[in-house]
C-alpha cells in the first residue's frame, strides 16, 4: 500500500472579450491511499481518499460562483509496459465534494470525474525510483458552475512521481 498527495491547478479566468462569461478557477488537493494489482501483462491500482476542491468563476453580470467543498475520491489507474522503461497508463478517478457556495447558482454537492491516459517512462534520481509521464487529462463536474451547469476543463500533463 502506498499513499499519495495530488494538487491541480486550472486558471481560466481571462479578460472579457466577445463573451460575456469568464473561465473558471480551479483548484483542488487530493489525498488517497493505493492498493496495487497486477491482471497478467497490466499493473494497476484502486485508490481511496479525500478531495478538497475549490472553483470561482466570475460573470460580467456581476454575478460569480466562489464554491468550495470536501468529500471522497475514488481512483483506478492502469499500466502497461512497452519495453525500454517506457509504459502506457489509464487513469480515471470519481469525487463527490459536498460544500456550499455563497450564491444561490449552483448547489450545494457535485460529482467530479477525472480521465487520463498518456506515456510514462521509468527513473532513478538521486537514488529513489519513479516516474516521469506525458498525457492527457480531462475533467468533467456536474452543478457548480453558474446557473447550475456542468463544466469541463482538458489539457496536457506532465508529472514526476518518485518513492521514498
Amino acid at each position: 500500500m502506498r499513499v499519495s498527495a495530488r494538487f491541480f491547478d486550472f486558471n481560466g479566468i481571462q479578460d472579457l472579450t466577445e463573451s460575456d462569461e469568464k473561465g473558471p478557477n480551479i483548484q483542488s488537493f487530493e489525498f488517497e491511499a493505493f492498493k496495487s494489482f497486477d491482471r497478467g501483462s497490466f499493473q494497476g491500482e484502486y485508490s481511496l481518499g479525500l478531495r478538497y476542491f475549490d472553483i470561482y468563476e466570475p460573470y460580467a453580470d456581476g454575478a460569480d460562483v466562489d464554491y468550495q467543498g470536501f468529500g471522497p475520491v475514488l481512483g483506478l489507474e492502469v499500466t502497461k509496459e512497452i519495453g525500454a522503461g517506457f509504459s502506457l497508463y489509464a487513469n480515471t478517478r470519481v469525487g463527490y465534494p459536498n460544500g456550499e457556495d455563497d450564491s444561490d447558482y449552483v448547489d450545494d454537492h457535485s460529482w467530479t470525474y477525472q480521465l487520463g491516459a498518456g506515456i510514462e517512462h521509468d527513473v532513478s534520481l538521486m537514488g529513489l525510483n519513479g516516474y516521469v509521464r506525458l498525457g492527457a487529462k480531462v475533467q468533467h463536474f456536474t452543478s457548480i458552475v453558474y446557473g447550475n451547469k456542468n463544466g469541463n476543463v482538458a489539457g496536457g500533463v506532465f508529472s514526476l512521481g518518485l518513492s521514498f
